[in-house]
Formats: C-alpha cells, sequence, structure tokens
C-alpha cells in the first residue's frame, strides 16, 4: 500500500520535528557565540584560566563604522598591566591599586578602554557638547543652575567652580559638569555623582576627595 512517505516506518511530521530541533539547537549555538563578541576573551575569577564558555569565541570580524573607522571583534590583543593586587587570593576578593587609586583603573577610578574619539551623531557631530556651544539646550528654570557654584568633595573641601555643563545631545540629559579646578587647570565631573541639596548651595561630591 503507498503510503506517500519515504518510508513506511518514517512518519513526515517526525522527519521536521527532527529538523526543527536541529535548527534551534543551532541557532542557541550561534547565538551564544556571536555574543561573545564583546567584553571577550575573559579570565576566571583569580586568574588561572578561561572562562569563555563550551563554545568558545567567535572568529575575528571586522566591522566598519559609520565614521569610515573599523573594529576588530573579539578584539584578541593584549590589554594594558593592571596596577593592582588582588586582596585576598579566592574569587570575589577586591583589588587594591598601586599608589593613586584615582589614576590606576580599578575601583572607582575604572574606566572603559573605548576608542579615543567622541561619540557622535548620525550627522558626524560630537553628541557632548557644552552649554556655550548648545544655544538652543538650557538648564530648566524649576531646577538649580549649577554654573557658578563650587564643587564640594567628600572631605569637606572645596575642589573649584563650575563654568559650564556638557549636555547629550542624543538623550537630552546633562552629563558632565566643567569646572575650573582650584590648583590650576579644568576638568569634567560626571553629572551622575553630585548632589545639589540646595537651590543656592554647592554642588556636592560624596564618593571623590
Amino acid at each position: 500500500m503507498e503510503t506517500g512517505y519515504p518510508e513506511p516506518y518514517i512518519d513526515l511530521a517526525q522527519i521536521l520535528l527532527y529538523v526543527f530541533w536541529g535548527f534551534f539547537f543551532y541557532l542557541i549555538y550561534w547565538l551564544n557565540k556571536e555574543g561573545k563578541r564583546e567584553g571577550f576573551p575573559l579570565e576566571d575569577d583569580v586568574g588561572s584560566g578561561s572562562t569563555n564558555g563550551f563554545v568558545g569565541l567567535p572568529k575575528t570580524k571586522t566591522f566598519l563604522l559609520p565614521d569610515g573607522r573599523t573594529m576588530d571583534a573579539p578584539r584578541l590583543t593584549e590589554e594594558p598591566p593592571l596596577n593592582a593586587t588582588r586582596q585576598y587570593p579566592y574569587a570575589g576578593s577586591a583589588y587594591v591599586p598601586h599608589g593613586d587609586g584615582m589614576g590606576q583603573g580599578v575601583g572607582p577610578g575604572a574606566w572603559a578602554m573605548r576608542a579615543d574619539v567622541p561619540d557622535q551623531m548620525f550627522d558626524g557631530t560630537p553628541r557632548l557638547q557644552p552649554l556655550r556651544i548648545l544655544t538652543d539646550f538650557h538648564v530648566v528654570d524649576r531646577d538649580p543652575n549649577p554654573i557658578g557654584k563650587s564643587v564640594v568633595g567628600a572631605d569637606g573641601e572645596t575642589g573649584g567652580t563650575i563654568t559650564d555643563v556638557w549636555a547629550d545631545r542624543a538623550e537630552h540629559l546633562l552629563r558632565y559638569y566643567e569646572f575650573e579646578k582650584t590648583d590650576g587647570g579644568k576638568a569634567l565631573l560626571p553629572v551622575n555623582f553630585t548632589q545639589i541639596k540646595k537651590k543656592d548651595g554647592p554642588v556636592i561630591v560624596n564618593s571623590i576627595m
């Protein structure tokens, strides 16, 4: 008797189910591998080996960026040496920086290794700019204007006076306070590190001396 199937004992629905399972498992494998292009390769918490998972890393691929630059991912280049020592030899232990903690790239002074170019808008112009350039941006009247206020650190000392505010043009948020330091020069202070408790009071930084 003709059944219409390749073999009398094979069900077409069963074949399609196995094909779907195979595709689904491959999709999980591919997503897991492709998801490791940023932030990898990794080492375990005590630095004794790799923790890149059972599927490993994808092959390095070169991406063309909007401004004409290229970027390889994952990046397998050597990272700069860590200027800190683990406090205790077990997972989760804190790192103690060597010398000035704010300049060693760990703890409260940590930063991400990014390309040394400013974030850009779709038209290629810088995303973050000061209000002295962004004439169509301003601090709303109901919020205290930080320009002209003193910056007071966690030790109660005055670190300088705010001279301008840098805005994020993409998200319409204030990102940095530009201030003139008491010992000379200028610096940018992240807005999220600060508090203004009184409208006529100083800008307080509880996490930096």
